[in-house]
């Protein structure tokens, strides 16, 4: 987004003035036609407002006024001035000046450049001309030109000025830039020419009369601690410094032809000028200088040095300009454009970039974030580009470069007569740029990190003035130093210069609007619905302390975080208004659509699940669910299995609020033995969901062994065990019957058991009472757990009788010994329960299980 056409003063007050002169206008028509005696043909004219460009026609009548009247009129008159007047300071409610300090004597003075340190103290350089006072500190230049260097602290009291002496005429001489170390040294670099001497350092003398580079260093009290220069026979002249973290300095700037930086030798071809880095130790020693090389082909060209700044890791970072071909880095322009390089602490050019297709573009000032992107800004003459960012119809400039790809971010400006001259990033990575628009007034400008055009300020009254620094220590409040001639306002404090340009410190508060904004629950509310309303504004910079709503339909709240509710269907139009910590307000608009009340049906159904448990396979079941709708309007609703041995009647239907039955069949025909699973899916219009059904399938039980032909019935009394084997085919045995009958009420119980030897414990137990056993001779089902066995092995049926006596008498049916031969046998108490051989007859039974 370019920040582009920015109001000035003038122009404010120029609406303003506008405004108040149709206000008056009409009040004038409504008195006209209202209070007046005898008019005139009334005569028309048109007005032109500034801001809207609109073309309003009004009415004046001429009028003749009563006496009586003209009081009257004239209070009332008198009093709408005195409410525009009293919103005249509205103009200026975009900007806070907090203090400002004037610096000057009788001729130019300037400051250049301005910097903090970790307390909040801030340093200025630039040059004075004559006698100048920092507060009690008076300079003097014996009506020459020199450098000073001056500290003051956050409340604008100054706390100490220095500066050079050999003074000479402006504007050879001067403090271009600055810059303080972790312990709060100062370090400042610019030009001088003939002799310059920085407290006990010096007298230094310029090769040849001409200017040359200084380097010097001050502590925090205002001490020169040393001081250096470099050059050659044309001219030089430092123009950017930075500090590492070591205490490492770093300078930019240019040199003409040669040039030396203590015994490090510089030069260029055709006799050039070159932009140059060097660095020096804490102690002013100078380690390297590097340079730009001006190639010969296609002509000539020239490269300067304008800014520099330093990372955390040592790295250095230039800005520039340049023309023709220029390495190290193999640029070429047939204009004049910007350059951005990157070096690393040994003086290694890493990467350079550059601005493209403009007309004597300048690169001026340059700054990192936190992340280590580059943001730069300075002036091109027509337009220009950052790779595809556009600046049209030259001017003002503000671009950022990602220093890992080396590519170009974003790049806005300010068309016309528009310069950046300094740029300073604070810790929330917001971008603020200092300069002159509108011809020479100093402007300060606050942008996102995206480019955003955040804040303006400029002082009003102030037809020549340039800001050359800026620079902050905590968010929200900056510092910004240059020069202003004549009167200038920043807002409530009037400032005077002395001489024909005076140098000025000012100390900016801004406070960023809040963004109001808002979110809202449910999303389609009806004329029923409780609406939540969620205030989601924000205020980088500060603090949000009142919420307003108005709901559109009459009704308000002061919450944070309202609920509402509309009895009515239909738009409306919603609006947070929100107030900082500093009393600015910001608004948000949106339009709450409520619809009209649907019914809504809702699925309900039970219940949710059915095991039929345990089913021999080819046998079918029946169950049944109900299904309703708990909601409002009709439910329809449908059902599908996702098995074949489920079926559900019906499969479709809708309620209004009845229950309906659903029945589910199964069928476990064909399945095989094991554990079987199948959801059976409701959908509809309220919801859906899923009924699950659950069964067990075992195999179909079948006859294995039996002896049924029956002969006789075989007798007998008190305590007796009788025995029978077989062989079975099956592999599991469910249960057995006997054809056995009882002649006597007093008869014991019955335990029929299976072992695998007559002798052998019993693997299962089933227990029949003899008052379930016959009295006439019958087959008798003996039910016990299933029993695991392996076919074609012999087992023994065992029955047996407990304590009885004569009475006791049980029959059993037997037959012939087929198929198993010798396969009866018995115990009887008399014999002391030891088996009796094989009798010839087997004894009828039959044994079932499952294959």
């Amino acid at each position: 987004m370019e920040f582009r056409n920015i109001s000035s003063f003038f122009k404010k007050v120029l609406c303003y003035v506008c405004n108040i002169y149709l206000i008056f206008i009409f009040f004038i028509t409504f008195i006209s036609r209202n209070l007046m005696m005898h008019g005139k043909e009334e005569q028309a004219f048109y007005a032109k407002t500034w801001r809207k460009e609109e073309t309003v026609l009004y009415w004046v009548p001429e009028i003749k006024w009563r006496k009586k009247m003209k009081k009257k009129i004239i209070g009332i008159i008198v009093c709408m001035l005195l409410i525009a007047i009293c919103a005249l300071p509205n103009i200026f409610a975009d900007s806070n000046w907090l203090w400002v300090k004037q610096v000057g004597g009788t001729s130019w003075d300037t400051g250049y450049a301005i910097c903090t340190d970790s307390s909040g103290n801030i340093y200025v350089t630039g040059f004075f001309t004559g006698t100048v006072s920092f507060g009690d500190f008076l300079l003097d230049a014996g009506g020459l030109t020199g450098i000073f260097v001056a500290k003051l602290d956050s409340t604008g009291t100054w706390l100490w000025a220095a500066q050079s002496t050999g003074f000479i005429e402006p504007p050879h001489i001067q403090g271009s830039d600055i810059c303080v170390d972790s312990n709060d040294n100062v370090y400042v670099t610019g030009v001088f020419t003939e002799t310059v001497t920085f407290g006990s350092y010096g007298p230094f003398v310029s090769h040849s009369g001409g200017e040359d580079v200084f380097v010097a260093k001050l502590d925090s009290g205002g001490t020169w601690v040393w001081a250096t220069t470099a050059g050659g026979d044309s001219n030089d002249e430092g123009c950017g410094i930075g500090v590492n973290s070591n205490g490492d300095v770093y300078i930019t700037g240019y040199f003409q032809t040669e040039a030396w930086f203590g015994s490090h030798y510089v030069s260029s071809i055709h006799s050039t000028i070159e932009a140059f880095v060097a660095k020096l130790d804490n102690s002013g020693t100078w380690l390297w200088v590097t340079q730009t090389m001006s190639l010969p082909d296609p002509y000539p060209g020239f490269a300067r040095g304008s800014d520099i700044s330093v990372d955390s890791n040592g790295d250095v970072y230039v800005i520039g300009y340049f023309s023709g071909a220029v390495g190290p880095m193999q640029f070429s322009t047939t204009d004049q454009d910007v350059f951005v390089a990157k070096l690393d602490s040994s003086g290694t050019w890493l990467w350079a970039a550059k601005s493209r297709e403009g007309d004597r573009e300048r690169g001026q000032g340059i700054t990192l974030d936190s992340q280590g992107n580059v943001y730069v800004t300075g002036y091109c003459e027509s337009d220009c580009y950052f790779d595809l960012f556009h600046i049209e119809n030259g001017g003002l400039f503000v671009a950022k470069l990602d220093s890992s790809s080396h590519n170009w971010v974003w790049a806005t400006g300010v068309a016309g007569d528009a310069e950046g001259y300094d740029i300073y990033v604070d810790s929330s990575d917001d971008v603020y740029v200092t300069g002159h628009m509108d011809g020479q007034n100093v402007f300060v400008a606050i942008l996102d990190r995206s480019g955003a055009l955040l804040w303006t300020a400029q002082p009003s009254g102030v037809e020549n003035s340039v800001g050359y620094g800026v620079c902050g220590y905590s968010n929200n409040d900056f510092y910004i130093t240059g020069w202003f001639c004549y009167t200038a306002s920043f807002n409530n404090i009037v400032v005077t210069s002395n001489g024909e340009e005076d140098v000025f410190v000012a100390k900016v508060h801004y406070n960023l609007p809040p963004v109001a904004d808002f979110t809202y629950t449910p999303d389609d509310p009806t004329s029923t619905s409780i609406i939540h309303f969620t205030d989601t504004s924000t205020d980088s910079d500060g603090t949000i302390v009142s919420w307003w709503w108005d709901f559109g339909d009459g009704y308000y709240s002061n919450l944070q975080n309202p609920i509402h509710c509309y009895y009515t269907n239909g738009e409306y139009m919603v609006t947070l208004t929100v107030t900082d910590n500093e009393d600015v307000k910001n608004t948000f608009t949106t339009s709450v659509t409520v619809q009209e009340l649907t019914p809504t049906p809702v699925l309900s159904f039970a219940p949710s699940s059915h095991d039929f448990g345990v089913m021999t396979a080819g046998h079918t079941g029946s169950t049944s669910f109900d299904i309703w709708n708990s909601g409002a309007g009709t439910l329809t609703y449908s059902f599908s299995e996702s098995s074949g041995w489920v079926t559900v009647t019906p499969t479709t239907g809708d309620s209004t609020g009845e229950h309906d039955t659903i029945t589910v069949n199964i069928d476990t025909t064909g399945l095989s033995p094991g554990s079987y699973n199948c959801p059976v899916s409701v959908s509809s219009n309220g919801g859906s969901g899923m009924v699950t059904i659950d069964v067990t399938v075992i195999p179909t039980e079948v006859l294995d062994q039996q002896q049924t032909k029956y002969t006789n019935k075989y007798s007998f009394y008190g305590v007796n065990w009788l025995g029978q084997s077989f062989i079975p085919t099956a592999t599991r045995l469910t249960h057995a019957e006997v054809y056995i009958g009882r002649t006597n009420t007093l008869s014991s119980d019955l335990v029929l058991s299976i072992r695998s030897s007559p002798t052998g414990p019993d693997q299962v137990i089933a227990l029949k009472p003899a008052a379930e056993i016959p009295t006439t001779t019958n087959w008798v089902h003996f039910e016990f757990n299933d029993l695991t066995v392996i076919p074609g092995t012999t087992y023994y049926l065992i029955l047996r009788t407990y304590a009885g006596d004569k009475l006791n008498y049980y029959y059993w049916g037997y037959g012939t010994n087929t198929p198993y031969t010798n396969g009866m046998m018995w115990v009887s108490n008399n014999a002391g329960f030891i088996w009796t051989s094989f009798l010839k007859y087997d004894f009828c039974f039959k044994t079932y299980g499952y294959t």
